[in-house]
C-alpha cells in the first residue's frame, strides 16, 4: 500500500497528535476514522494545548497544515521537558523480519487489542469499526498503538506507516510489557508470533 505525500502528512500528524494525548492522559476521541481530518485534528490539538496551557491561535483563523505542525510541535517541546522518554527495541525486530513478511489486518488488531485493552475486566474493551476500507484500519491501529506508547512514554519516532513497522513497534510493547517495564499496557503478552505469521514464515523457508 503506497501513499501520497498528503496522506503520509495526514498519517504522521493523526499519530503524532495520538502519541501526545497519550502522554498527557487525553483519552481518544471515539471515531478515529472521520477524526483524523485537518478540521478535526484542529479540536484534538486545541484540547492538548488547553491541558498544557499554551497558547493556541485566534479561532477565527483557518487551521492550515504548516500551522497545525508547528502547534504540534509546541505541545510535543512542551511535553518532552516534563517526563523522559524511553525506546522500545523495535528496530532490533524489526531488522531480523524480512521487510516482505505478509501481516494481517487481523494479527495486528490482535496485538493492539491486547496492549490496550481496559486495566480493569469491568470496562469494555476497545470496539474497531466495522466496513471500513483497509487502510483506514490501518490508521485506527497506528492512533491506538502511538496513544498507548505515549501513556507509557515510549518514543515512536518515526510513526509507523507500513504493516511491518506497525507490527515492529506492537511487537516492541509487547516485550516491553513483559519485562515489566509500562504499567499502562494492560495486554498479556505474545508468548510467539501469531500462528499466521508463523505458518507464512515457514513458507518462506
Amino acid at each position: 500500500m503506497t501513499y501520497d505525500q498528503s496522506q503520509l502528512s495526514l498519517i504522521k500528524c493523526g499519530g503524532i497528535v495520538s502519541y501526545l494525548e497519550g502522554r498527557n492522559n487525553i483519552v481518544l476521541p471515539d471515531d478515529l476514522v472521520t477524526s483524523n481530518t485537518l478540521t478535526e485534528l484542529n479540536v484534538r490539538v486545541r484540547r492538548l494545548e488547553n491541558t498544557l496551557v499554551v497558547i493556541p491561535p485566534p479561532p477565527s483563523l483557518e487551521p492550515t497544515w504548516d500551522s497545525l505542525a508547528l502547534r504540534i510541535c509546541r505541545i510535543k517541546q512542551k511535553t518532552d521537558s516534563s517526563l523522559p522518554t524511553r525506546r522500545t527495541n523495535e528496530s532490533d525486530f524489526a531488522s531480523m523480519v524480512p521487510d516482505t513478511l505478509e501481516i494481517s489486518i487481523e494479527t495486528l488488531q490482535m496485538i493492539c487489542a491486547d496492549l490496550t485493552r481496559p486495566p480493569h475486566p469491568a470496562m469494555p474493551p476497545p470496539t474497531w469499526p466495522k466496513l471500513i476500507e483497509d487502510d483506514q484500519m490501518l490508521d485506527v491501529i497506528r492512533q491506538r498503538l502511538c496513544h498507548a506508547a505515549g501513556r507509557n512514554r515510549i518514543i515512536v519516532d518515526p510513526i509507523p506507516i507500513t504493516r511491518i513497522e506497525i507490527y515492529a513497534q506492537l511487537i516492541g510493547m509487547t516485550l516491553k510489557f513483559e519485562d515489566g517495564d509500562f504499567p499502562y499496557l494492560r495486554g498479556a503478552g505474545l508468548s510467539q508470533p501469531p500462528s499466521s505469521t508463523t505458518q507464512r514464515l515457514s513458507s518462506r523457508a
